[in-house]
């Protein structure tokens, strides 16, 4: 049976479908608005149009995961003195791949902090989590890792 939200229900899965699909084609270049941050392992995760929170505020984000097939969403906060922007977000890295949690703690003046994120196994078995260290980079192009 037909109901009214049908169409409401198809077109926001296309939008979602759309959205993935432009932010994995058009991973290659960042732009000024966009925050890169780089973990110990050297990974690089991209905010688009990144726009930081006043203390005690709230914003959303967006991005992926440089070099891989991974769409990044979720929430940055900034703490209630203001010093600490706690950046909170799920990933999905494709149909049968890595997904899961991950928090960023990091200071506004030393640009660095702690990382913490947790991987699902899509066979089934236990989650896995790993700590390590994040900082800001520049998101020039010069200094992007392409594969």
């Amino acid at each position: 049976m037909k109901t009214p939200f049908d169409g409401i229900r198809r077109s926001r899965g296309l939008r979602a479908a759309l959205l993935t699909l432009t932010l994995l084609l058009g991973t290659t270049s960042a732009d000024a608005r966009d925050k890169c941050i780089r973990d110990s392992f050297g990974d690089t995760t991209v905010f688009k149009r990144f726009k930081a929170p006043r203390a005690g505020d709230c914003q959303p984000l967006h991005g992926y995961s440089q070099g891989k097939p991974c769409t990044l969403h979720g929430t940055v906060c900034g703490s209630s003195n203001g010093d600490t922007l706690r950046y909170g977000f799920d990933y999905v890295c494709g149909p049968l791949a890595s997904t899961g949690p991950t928090i960023y703690y990091i200071n506004r003046t030393a640009t660095g902090g702690l990382g913490t994120s947790c991987d699902a196994n899509p066979g089934g078995g236990a989650w896995g989590c790993s700590d390590y260290n994040v900082f800001e980079i520049d998101c020039s192009p010069s200094s992007m890792p392409f594969p």
